[in-house]
Formats: structure tokens, sequence, C-alpha cells
């Protein structure tokens, strides 16, 4: 997800649908920097799922697409 509005609204439908909430949405403290957002959930099947917004990840992306936009206009 890009914003964590984004997870808190996924929590809203899944809450709807009478699904059940296993934890979240909150802030995680796990791997690399920044951690992450996030909200878990049973499926129909009772397999868990996940809905996170990354932070640290989506910078990482719009600074690499930043570079590969430079390198491509400055090889036309």
């Amino acid at each position: 997800m890009e914003k964590r509005e984004q997870v808190d609204q996924v929590c809203e439908l899944v809450k709807g649908l009478g699904a059940g909430i296993l934890d979240g949405p909150g802030e995680f403290p796990y791997e690399g920097p920044g951690g992450w957002y996030a909200v878990y959930s049973l499926g129909p099947d009772r397999m868990k799922f996940e809905v996170v917004h990354m932070p640290a990840a989506e910078n990482t992306f719009h600074e690499l697409k930043r570079i590969l936009e430079r390198g491509a206009r400055s090889a036309s």
C-alpha cells in the first residue's frame, strides 16, 4: 500500500465483511529501517492475510525511479 490510510481502509472493509482481525492496524518494528504499518486478518478459508505499508521500501522505490528517469533523459 502507498499510505497508512489505505491499510486502515482495508481494516475497516475486513471488519465490515465480518472477518476476524488478528493484529493491527499498527506499527510493526520488523526488519530493516522504518518497520511497517500493517493489519493482519483471517480470510474465509482461515488463511492469514497481511496488508502492509512499508515507508522505507516506498522511499527506496521512488529514489530508484528518479535515478532511472535521470539516466533515461541523459541517454536521449
